[in-house]
């Protein structure tokens, strides 16, 4: 008898514990159709927002294109004159070596470079 009444008390708390889980998920489901309808109803505006994002990305990949190919002539120019500026460096001071190394070998050069040396061992 005591078994008995402790199964049917279980039996119950098990039945108030099915009832508050119903309660829930019916609620529940009350609110998942009310955001399902809502985005039913917004759908349109998702797909406009969706197809201007894609274009917008379709022209943010023309812009990367068109500045890529900028940026690179832009950087080849820049090198090109770097090199030409190296280059005309180099043979002028080629140029200039070959003119120290004739000034020096001639009679007022030599004058030139033994003053110098006077002067410095005098200072």
């Amino acid at each position: 008898m005591i078994y008995t009444i402790l199964i049917l008390i279980v039996f119950i708390a098990e039945l108030i514990i099915v009832q508050s889980i119903i309660r829930t998920l019916l609620s529940l489901n009350s609110k998942i159709i009310k955001l399902n309808n809502y985005f039913v109803s917004k759908q349109e505006i998702i797909k406009e927002i969706c197809t201007l994002s894609r274009k917008i990305s379709e022209q943010t990949i023309e812009l990367s294109i068109t500045y890529k190919k900028k940026f690179s002539d832009i950087t080849e120019k820049f090198v090109l004159q770097l090199l030409n500026k190296i280059l005309i460096t180099i043979l002028l001071i080629r140029f200039n070596t070959k003119m120290v190394k004739k000034f020096r070998r001639s009679l007022f050069g030599k004058i030139v470079v033994k003053g110098f040396s006077l002067l410095q061992n005098m200072v």
